[in-house]
């Protein structure tokens, strides 16, 4: 078994399924609630997918000492087309939102509001944790100017949305995260187009949600980001659209959907080395839209086990790179992790799976879940305190 075979990835998925299992036994698992429980059952595994390309990248890193892609087509995607998949789930929701927002308006100010509530909280408890490691790896002393430092910690208190720096002069401070915030820089970037993309939809948002689009424009043109890298999004709103198709969606629930989806995702991975062109993309929007209007994959997708997976998912996302840089850094002796054959690699990211899985867990109960809770209580304040921010919600034009 070399450290990108294929066996690693069955066998961990069945150690992240065991304990996600005994968690759904003890606590519960989330009610099959919503018009779209396959989105839910699907954002687990994708998560799950991105850790292990991260911890088949950690092979390698440990022995090169270059952060790159693994060296195979299977893990490459595990990370990549996972990304992308998010990317459509984004673009399909919110497009959604907009779409049913036609008719009975869009409530903005809570649209952010619940947006800030949903991603900032736990993303302050990681970037928290990233200075702490940072401050461990400099043995507490101040490499670089205070000022400098204050600067390169804005950096990464705003989602990285000015760049990724390295802190206090440690060199690859973003693996400690996993350099996965670049993806989170877009998400924001999506959400503040939003306004613009209502306009094209016939809405009329208010003044200040159209600034920030402008803001977005501007931003996406100051750093040159590429216009396929959007893409996935608009397969996102490709998928809401179809949504409203009734005869679509009816075939979208037939077991052969989940058949065709399987094989799509199949000569995905087979036939491209990464996703990044016209045709794999193709194939995964295919995929996505299939799932988004029913296809759950033979009925997996709809688990109990399926979507308490999902419900870890951002915590899974944004902690997997910390637990495995603390367990390569800190916990195992480096030289002794840099020699072990790949069979033993596998395993200590088995032993660390269970962890992570209830790290996760805890993360979501206590810091993820109250922070949506709160959405409604911080809206009605921002309303009653700031009545000049207040943005109500729009009509169509």
């Amino acid at each position: 078994m070399g450290p990108t075979g294929l066996f690693p990835l069955a066998g961990l998925l069945l150690v992240a399924l065991i304990c996600v299992a005994l968690l759904s036994r003890w606590f519960g698992a989330p009610a099959a609630a919503g018009r779209f429980a396959t989105i839910d059952g699907l954002r687990g595994y994708l998560a799950f997918a991105v850790f292990l390309h991260h911890a088949c990248a950690w092979y390698f890193y440990l022995r090169t000492g270059r952060w790159d892609l693994p060296p195979s087509p299977v893990y490459v995607h595990l990370g990549k087309s996972s990304v992308i998949l998010f990317f459509m789930i984004t673009g399909f929701l919110f497009s959604l939102k907009l779409i049913d927002g036609r008719q009975r308006g869009v409530d903005w100010l809570k649209l952010y509001v619940s947006r800030v509530m949903r991603l900032t909280p736990l993303y302050l408890v990681a970037v928290a944790a990233l200075f702490v490691v940072v401050a461990a790896l400099s043995d507490g002393q101040l490499r670089v100017p205070v000022l400098s430092l204050l600067k390169q910690a804005l950096y990464w208190l705003a989602f990285t949305m000015p760049g990724t720096v390295d802190l206090n002069a440690t060199p690859d401070t973003c693996l400690v995260l996993a350099c996965v915030t670049w993806s989170l820089r877009v998400e924001w970037l999506f959400y503040l187009f939003l306004p613009a993309l209502a306009l094209c939809m016939g809405m009329a948002p208010p003044a200040l949600s159209l600034l920030l689009a402008a803001i977005s424009v501007a931003v996406v043109w100051q750093i040159g980001m590429p216009l396929a890298a959007l893409a996935p999004f608009v397969s996102g709103i490709l998928a809401a659209v179809l949504t409203k198709a009734p005869r679509f969606c009816a075939l979208a629930r037939h077991w052969g959907a989940s058949a065709v989806a399987t094989l799509c995702l199949l000569a995905t991975v087979s036939y491209f080395p990464s996703p990044h062109a016209a045709a794999p993309l193709a194939l995964l929007t295919l995929v996505f839209v299939l799932i988004a209007c029913g296809t759950d994959l033979f009925g997996v997708l709809r688990l109990g086990v399926s979507r308490l997976f999902g419900e870890l998912a951002y915590s899974l996302y944004l902690l997997h790179g910390l637990a495995l840089f603390v367990a390569f850094r800190f916990v195992l002796d480096r030289a002794w992790a840099t020699g072990v054959s790949s069979v033993t690699h596998w395993l200590l990211i088995a032993a660390l799976t269970p962890i992570l899985i209830g790290a996760c867990f805890a993360t979501f109960r206590w810091i993820e879940r109250p922070g949506m809770a709160a959405t409604d209580a911080v809206t009605a304040w921002i309303r009653r305190h700031l009545p000049r921010m207040t943005v109500a919600p729009n009509r169509p034009a």
